[in-house]
């Protein structure tokens, strides 16, 4: 992750990165091996990479926005999404207004209520989740400051956190093999809330109720 940050996707530095993890996985998988035992192995990740670089018109600049506000709201950008914490809550209406002002014309930022984002990202109730969101799409990316950023930043660098049900490098990998698993099965992307009722499966442990994955998603590539 740290490799694929500093210097992207498909850098010398992320291979050797990578030929380091997979020489561990593969002292791990020789001890798996060695225990002889009926084991199912997952190999899995929390988040993809999607490569970026200081291209014009892709760093949008909010330092203008953030000191226009800054006796209002409160603004936590990490590049992808912004936070905006009202100091007043009954100033929503017009903080939002601003906001979407200041970003007019660019269809590559979306600004919305806490309350009015996306039901299928559930992120709506949570008490720390700003009371308006600022999002951009991949690979336009929030800074407060062009010159601070830029000092840090040089050729291709990598980051994550953008929609992925719009933004396919969002997407992470999926190996499972052991003596109950399918060999040599393919499967269609899915979404990696299903891998905890899956292996509660697997080991036979009754799932919570309330949970959102589904078990039925990933039975099919277990072996009649």
């Amino acid at each position: 992750d740290t490799a694929g940050h500093q210097t992207g996707t498909n850098s010398e530095k992320l291979k050797q990165e990578l030929q380091l993890a997979d020489e561990l996985l593969g002292q791990i998988m020789q001890g798996v091996e060695n225990l002889d035992l009926p084991i199912t192995t997952i190999i899995t990740a929390d988040h993809g990479m999607i490569d970026m670089t200081s291209e014009k018109g892709k760093i949008i600049i909010t330092e203008n926005l953030e000191n226009k506000l800054k006796d209002k709201a409160d603004m936590i950008n990490n590049g992808m999404h912004c936070q905006v914490y009202l100091k007043n809550k009954n100033q929503k209406e017009e903080v939002y207004q601003e906001i979407k002002q200041y970003f007019a014309g660019n269809s590559h930022v979306k600004v919305y209520k806490k309350e009015e984002t996306p039901e299928k990202w559930h992120y709506r109730n949570h008490k720390n989740i700003g009371d308006i969101l600022i999002i951009t799409d991949a690979p336009y990316y929030m800074v407060k400051s062009e010159k601070d950023f830029l000092a840090n930043r040089k050729g291709i660098w990598g980051t994550h956190g953008y929609d992925p049900y719009v933004t396919p490098e969002m997407m992470a990998i999926f190996y499972a093999f052991g003596n109950k698993i399918k060999e040599n099965n393919e499967i269609k992307p899915f979404e990696n809330i299903h891998i905890y009722p899956f292996i509660n499966y697997i080991l036979g442990v009754e799932n919570p109720k309330n949970i959102d994955g589904k078990t039925k998603v990933l039975t099919p590539i277990l072996k009649k």
